[in-house]
């Protein structure tokens, strides 16, 4: 009985923990019990609203604005400024002037040379001097484009041919044949003896300058296309003393005009505007006499009228001139001078240089000068003309230009007993050179000289 108890007892036991162990294992508790729900009546409470204070606002500190440093200025270095291009230097060029010979022969002297004969080509220096012999025709041909024609039995003188290249603005200037753009021209051509053909390349003058000189005078060119003619012959009388010197002078234009300032076979001055259509023509003879005072270097009275004057000295170049071009002349005039074609530098000497200089410094102006000779009209109007050239060319043409003939004109005063004063004055303006009215005028037997 007792042993069942005790087993009851264990069994009870066992339970127990079987029990408590799967309470645990649920969770360790029990879910409660459902209540019904009792209905209670509502109590309306008055309940005053209780105001939730806003809260205050705070202020958000503005930040203190930092300086921001300005980087300090850097010194923008100044571009130095450009030198300006100097103009460039003008340049004389003192270029060759080729010969082409056309026909027969030609021959060339330097100033201090003999004669030699010219091969095509031939390149003349300034101061040298070509001549044509019989049957013979050449060209000179100048870099800046022109050309001057010699007929047969022709001579010139290159005694001056210069370019001035650089030193002007662009645009001004014309082209050379050979040169590129040049800015001046300068030069003049002596014809000794002959007939010539020019054209001359076109450029405004002043400030370009182109001349031909002859023993009485100068012909500058402002035009282009024309014929030169100042042919120097001579015969000696039965006497063997007496010479006759004749002078066939003519010029006209083809183109553009030319102012000519010329000592006539009178001892008048020929001062006159040429223009195409009309030309002007001289053809003196006159006798002269062939004495041992000729080569003593002073002015002779060779025409015998008792005064020394430019006429006398044109005339003792000419007896020079012939005897160069004529040895049987020469062999004549020999017998009593004994460097006949030296003649031509005792009458340079003497004061035909410097009566050649106030011809052409009055020329160089041009047209206008003509005017003022027409106005002063006097024995001096040569004279007052040179000075009134020299005012009226100061900036327009090159100062060494003029100066060439300025300086040679200031020594007619050292020529003691010289009197180049002409004995009358021939102008014709360039309103007076219209064609139509000198053709009515040499019609009615009004102008001589002209044709």
């Amino acid at each position: 009985m007792r042993s069942l108890q005790l087993k009851f007892s264990l069994v009870s036991i066992t339970l127990v923990l079987l029990v408590f162990i799967g309470i645990m294992g649920c969770g360790g508790k029990k879910e409660p019990t459902p209540v019904p729900a009792t209905s209670v009546p509502p109590t309306a409470t008055s309940v005053p609203p209780t105001a939730t204070p806003e809260p205050e606002p705070t202020a958000t500190p503005k930040p203190e604005p930092t300086a921001t440093p300005k980087p300090e200025p850097t010194a923008t270095p100044e571009p130095e400024p450009e030198a300006a291009e100097e103009p460039e230097e003008k340049k004389v060029s003192n270029a060759p002037v080729p010969i082409s010979i056309l026909e027969g022969k030609a021959q060339f002297k330097a100033p201090e040379g003999e004669w030699s004969d010219a091969f095509n080509a031939q390149p003349l220096e300034n101061g040298w001097t070509v001549r044509t012999l019989n049957v013979s025709r050449a060209v000179l041909r100048f870099p800046d484009g022109s050309e001057v024609l010699l007929l047969p039995l022709s001579q010139v003188t290159i005694e001056r041919f210069q370019m001035l290249t650089g030193g002007a603005a662009e645009g001004e200037g014309f082209l050379g044949a050979d040169q590129g753009l040049i800015q001046e021209r300068h030069a003049k051509i002596n014809l000794d003896s002959g007939n010539i053909s020019f054209n001359v390349a076109q450029a405004e003058s002043p400030p370009n300058s182109w001349v031909f000189g002859t023993q009485d005078g100068v012909v500058t060119i402002q035009g282009t296309q024309g014929n030169l003619k100042r042919r120097v012959s001579a015969t000696v009388g039965e006497d063997g003393e007496n010479v006759n010197v004749g002078v066939d002078f003519k010029v006209e234009l083809l183109e553009g005009t030319a102012t000519m300032m010329r000592h006539g076979g009178d001892k008048d001055l020929n001062a006159a505007v040429v223009k195409p259509g009309v030309g002007f023509e001289e053809v003196k003879v006159h006798e002269v006499n062939i004495t041992e005072d000729l080569a003593g270097g002073s002015p002779v009275d060779i025409d015998g009228d008792g005064v020394v004057d430019q006429k006398d000295l044109i005339l003792t170049a000419d007896v020079g001139q012939a005897a160069s071009m004529n040895p049987a002349f020469s062999e004549v005039v020999a017998q009593v001078v004994s460097d006949p074609a030296g003649l031509k530098d005792v009458a340079a000497r003497a004061g035909l240089d410097a009566v050649q200089a106030q011809a052409e410094l009055a020329a160089l102006a041009g047209p206008s000068i003509v005017d003022t000779i027409k106005a002063s009209g006097g024995v001096n109007a040569l004279e007052l003309a040179a000075a009134a050239a020299q005012d009226q060319m100061a900036g327009q043409i090159d100062p060494e230009i003029v100066a060439m003939s300025a300086t040679t004109v200031e020594t007619i005063n050292e020529r003691p007993g010289l009197n180049i004063a002409p004995e009358a004055v021939i102008s014709l303006t360039e309103v007076e050179s219209d064609p139509e009215l000198l053709r009515e005028r040499i019609a009615a037997g009004e102008m001589e000289g002209m044709k």
